[in-house]
Formats: C-alpha cells, sequence, structure tokens
C-alpha cells in the first residue's frame, strides 16, 4: 500500500466510523424534557462531538491497521479479484 492509498483508506473509513459513532448517546431535547425556545424538538441536549471524533480516530486507526498489515504481508491481493486483473 503506498502513502497515498494509506491516507486515502484512512479519510474513507473514518468518515464510515464517524457516521456510525455520531447517533451513539444523544438525548433529544423531547426525551428530556428541556425545550429551548427557537429550536428544534429534536435537537441534542448534549453531543459530545469531541469524544466522538477522538473514539471514531481511535477506531479508525485500528481498522486501518489491520487493512495495512494484510496488504503489507500479502495476505489477501487485489490481482485475485476479476475486477483488478491489470488490464
Amino acid at each position: 500500500m503506498s502513502i497515498y492509498g494509506g491516507i486515502i483508506t484512512f479519510v474513507v473509513l473514518w468518515w464510515i466510523v464517524l457516521l456510525c459513532v455520531l447517533p451513539f448517546g444523544i438525548v433529544s431535547q423531547t426525551e428530556s424534557g428541556k425545550i429551548t425556545t427557537g429550536t428544534d424538538y429534536g435537537a441534542p441536549i448534549k453531543s459530545n462531538i469531541k469524544k466522538k471524533l477522538i473514539i471514531a480516530t481511535g477506531v479508525t486507526f485500528i481498522f486501518w491497521l489491520v487493512i495495512f498489515i494484510i496488504m503489507q504481508n500479502n495476505m489477501i491481493e487485489l490481482s485475485q479479484f476479476s475486477v483488478f486483473d491489470g488490464r
């Protein structure tokens, strides 16, 4: 895996993991009973975005590391698949 391939893989995985992590722990204003005037009733009370960004980065690094090890040790070669036959 080249440096650019590694970076692109990390960024794509990071966005996927972030979008999976974002809904965890969200409590809406309606659920909590504390509705602020002028806001949407479904708006979260506390989003914890910094914590979620850190979690997403850590989980992504683990996934990326597994993919990197598999690619570096040639456990799976893309040429094995008919889509990547090199033509």
